[in-house]
């Protein structure tokens, strides 16, 4: 009998009669965290609606070259009750456990087997059986070899079998023994063909115990190619085939009808790493490749969602980063599709899938656990795959969404949740006033969350402002495509060139655009008498220049004379009243001014240049 509990024998019955339940309207959503975050542990389904979390490192990281590191393995165990919705702590290994094997004893309890045991990764001999009755675990006995980074799996209802792994010092192990979890007595018996670690092992669905996928030592090291077939009444390894490369590392699953499901794992296993896409099933202890994946991927998870699929989640990808894409396999079809994304990015982590009964038949509840983020930081989160329990949002625009500069939009979220925008922001309502893409996810009380599409926002750059300036007898304004002169704010008919004859005196301005629809309206020129503007000049002698604009204690204003002329500035507020100025006197040729801004206030102010009977008027900013 293998190792299931009587919850999960009955699902299987149950869903060989279900036809695939559809996936189009599934999605992940926060679940709850763990009390503590962690990676490199083990979790199993208990029953109940449960899941039991073992050990591991409580943290992680890289080190100094580039590799995986992990410290501080611990002994703190959680149950997550899909049916309640809850995550509690239950009793303490005895000794902590990291980098083991947890396996299923036919009646749901679970045993924890050698690995990491502390903070100078010390390993641990230890066999641990927890008792899912008392939520207590206890020591039943030990391995001849301690070891981490092993396989193992049940041959029987009462004896694992446990091979190969890495010593502390990190040289990798032949040796292979079987634990009987009755009497607690282990015994040696004949070594794995190759030294061999992380590699994996399982029960086929023929009843051959295979041992397979795993490399001789650390990074770079040669992988084993040849899948191992343990022949328990002759003491003996047989060569049971080969993948068409040699892969370590993979993902195995016993699926419901018994079958092994390999994913992923890597084609070399240093760095620049090398993934395995490829996909096997296996049949009658024989392997086949039946698809690949999108993303090829290493250290990932899956688990079986219903009779004909299996959800493949998260891993490490080829640049190290840690991925939140998932994917369907097909067991039927024998073809991959992308599935709902994770909530978060995770390697070094466990998928689940939980039986619980719903009143009419059993459903199995799919959880991704903790692991190591993009960061390489450990996680505490869990995450569920469901039916939506929030709808995707709306977001509601308070106007136009292509706008011009200086103007804003307000989006605005579905009422009655907590909020967060893809800004950052955590409240119902934002202001946008730039380009881009804009999305938030809600969550409801029960810790659902589903994100909008996004929302774009077009901003068109304003032109800038115009300025105007007297010429001979009319008004000029600076370069743009369009224009519309106005007389005190009243639009000027006919009045639509760069140029403007005034016919009375007034607040002049012009409203320009630059072939868009955004447009800018320049400061107002005050003319007290249309008469007093000049004798019209042609070309650019008496253009003046300005520096530095904006300015933060002088101006300098320069500029040429075709002809001798009296000379002088004023500087106005935005009011019109005088605010400092050069008096007049007569000039000739190039002129320079300078003048000081002393404590005038920050802002803008109308520099006129008096040039005889001539007025030209410029912008200028006070910082």
């Amino acid at each position: 009998m293998k190792p299931w509990n009587v919850l999960t024998a009955l699902a299987l019955a149950v869903l060989a009669l279900l036809p695939a339940r559809a996936m189009a309207q599934l999605q992940w959503s926060e679940f709850g965290n763990l009390s503590q975050a962690r990676n490199y542990f083990e979790a199993l389904p208990i029953g109940n609606g449960k899941a039991l979390v073992i050990g591991g490192y409580t943290s992680g990281g890289v080190g100094h070259d580039g590799y995986y590191m992990a410290v501080n393995p611990g002994a703190s165990c959680e149950i997550i009750d899909v049916v309640n919705h809850t995550i509690t702590a239950t009793g303490s290994l005895n000794v902590p456990h990291a980098e083991f094997v947890a396996l299923l004893t036919p009646d749901s309890n679970v045993v924890a087997i050698s690995g990491v045991t502390d903070e100078q990764q010390g390993l641990t001999p230890v066999v641990e059986l927890y008792d899912r009755a008392s939520g207590e675990w206890r020591v039943i006995g030990s391995l001849f070899v301690e070891r981490r980074q092993h396989a193992a799996c049940f041959i029987n209802d009462e004896e694992i079998l446990v091979v190969g792994g890495r010593r502390r010092d990190l040289g990798s192990l032949a040796d292979a023994e079987i634990f009987n979890i009755r009497t607690g007595i282990s015994r040696f018996v004949h070594d794995y063909p190759a030294v061999i670690n992380t590699a994996v092992a399982g029960r086929a669905s023929n009843g051959d115990i295979l041992v397979f996928a795993g490399r001789e030592g650390g990074a770079y090291s040669t992988i084993v190619p040849a899948i191992y077939k343990y022949d328990v009444a002759g003491d003996r390894w047989v060569d049971a085939g080969r993948f068409d490369r040699p892969i370590n590392a993979p993902q195995l699953l016993t699926l419901q009808n018994g079958s092994l499901l390999v994913t992923g794992g890597a084609y070399v296993n240093g760095y620049p790493m090398t993934l395995s896409p490829k996909v096997y099933l296996e049949r009658g202890g024989s392997f086949a490749a039946l698809t690949e994946t999108a993303v090829a991927r290493v250290w990932h998870a899956m688990a079986q969602a219903d009779k004909d699929r299996v959800i493949v989640t998260g891993g490490w990808l080829v640049d190290k980063d840690a991925t939140n894409t998932c994917e369907w396999i097909d067991l039927r079809g024998g073809a991959s599709s992308p599935a709902p994304s994770m909530c978060h990015a995770r390697k070094f982590f466990r998928t689940l899938a939980v039986p619980v009964w719903n009143g009419e038949f059993v459903e199995m509840k799919v959880i991704a656990i903790a692991g190591q983020d993009q960061t390489h930081a450990s996680l505490a989160s869990v995450e569920i795959l469901g039916s939506a329990c929030i709808s995707i949002p709306e977001v509601e625009a308070g106007g136009p969404l292509s706008f011009c500069q200086g103007s804003t939009v307000v989006l605005t979220a579905p009422e009655g949740y907590s909020y967060r925008w893809s800004t950052g922001a955590t409240s119902r309502s934002i202001v946008v006033a730039n380009s881009g893409a804009y999305s938030v996810t809600i969550t409801n009380e029960r810790g659902c969350s589903a994100t909008s599409e996004t929302t774009v926002v077009a901003v068109t750059p304003a032109p800038v402002t115009p300025t105007i300036w007297a010429q001979g007898t009319a008004l000029v304004a600076s370069q743009a495509i369009t224009y519309q002169w106005s007389l005190d704010g009243v639009a000027i008919q006919g009045a639509i060139e760069r140029t403007y004859t005034p016919t009375a005196g007034g607040e002049y301005t012009v409203t320009i655009t630059q072939g868009g629809e955004c447009s800018a309206t320049s400061i107002p020129f005050v003319l007290n008498d249309h008469r007093s503007l000049g004798v019209a000049v042609t070309g650019e002698a008496d253009r003046m220049e300005i520096y530095p604009n904006p300015a933060s204690d002088r101006l300098v204003v320069e500029t040429a004379l075709a002809a001798p002329a009296v000379v002088g500035l004023e500087l106005m507020n935005l009011l019109g009243e005088r605010v400092g100025g050069i008096d007049a006197e007569r000039m000739s040729g190039a002129v320079h001014l300078e003048m000081s801004l002393g404590d005038l206030p920050s802002g803008v102010y109308l520099l006129h240049l008096h040039i005889g009977d001539r007025t030209v008027m410029r912008k200028v900013v006070r910082q």
